[in-house]
């Protein structure tokens, strides 16, 4: 038998959409970003009163690298827009 991943166990990966992809499909990015950055606090936040404060730590990591994913990805995202909008610029007049 295959051991579980305790920190992002196969229930959130169930049917065509993983849990975590759901989420974020419904919030805008900004939203998304407080979810996560609730998430790291919630689990750092009670982390020493649980019977495995590794877990939480664990858990409050995953949710910390997504975020800095996310947040990476936004900032791509956004530089790419910019560039477009000046390279249309470019071969555009702006008339007024």
């Amino acid at each position: 038998m295959q051991e579980q991943d305790p920190i992002n166990p196969s229930h959130y990966k169930e049917g065509d959409v993983e849990c975590i992809e759901a989420i974020k499909s419904s919030l805008d990015t900004n939203a998304f970003h407080g979810y996560l950055k609730a998430s790291v606090m919630k689990y750092l936040w009670r982390y020493d009163k649980k019977d495995n404060p590794a877990l939480c730590l664990g858990k409050a990591q995953w949710f910390m690298n997504r975020l800095v994913n996310e947040h990476n990805q936004s900032v791509e995202d956004d530089l790419w827009t910019m560039a477009q909008v000046e390279a249309d610029a470019e071969s555009k007049p702006v008339e007024f």
